[in-house]
């Protein structure tokens, strides 16, 4: 009987083994291909790349999904709280609205007396920047909404 448990035992010991091998590979290939919000794409988290017809040409612009233009008001009222002149731009030029204004898309402001119909992300070409004004405007899954 005792050479029946330590048999046992053993194979055990050898299967955990050989179970946590495999686990420990397959945490280092997946952790290794995934990435972090804001992740290495241009447009920040609830936008999606976008073609937007201007004047001049087409300019690829990340365009917010209706969820978001839905929650604008409790995005700026919450994100921007520091932001006393209404007409002030949130985002710098990043970050900018269509207020339904003869099809004019200017930057966003804290005046909520006029909700955007659209809300556009410009994106700049430098991906470091880019990330990093996403994370000044809020704009991430750990973010305000």
């Amino acid at each position: 009987m005792d050479i029946f448990r330590s048999v046992t035992i053993s194979i055990a010991v050898i299967l955990m083994i050989f179970m946590g091998m495999i686990m420990y590979y397959e945490f280092k290939v997946s952790s290794s291909s995934s990435t972090f919000p804001p992740y290495k794409r241009n447009c920040p988290d609830y936008s999606y790349e976008y073609m937007l017809n201007d004047d001049v040409s087409e300019t690829k612009v990340c365009r917010f999904n209706k969820s978001f233009v839905d929650k604008y008001d409790n995005y700026i009222t919450s994100s921007f709280k520091n932001i006393t002149n209404l007409n002030e731009p949130i985002c710098g030029d990043n970050l900018k609205c269509d207020y339904n204004n003869n099809g004019k898309i200017e930057p966003c402001n804290k005046n909520t007396n006029s909700l955007p119909s659209d809300v556009y992300y410009y994106p700049s070409k430098n991906n470091n920047s880019n990330i990093k004004n996403i994370r000044k405007c809020h704009l991430t899954l750990d973010g305000i909404i």
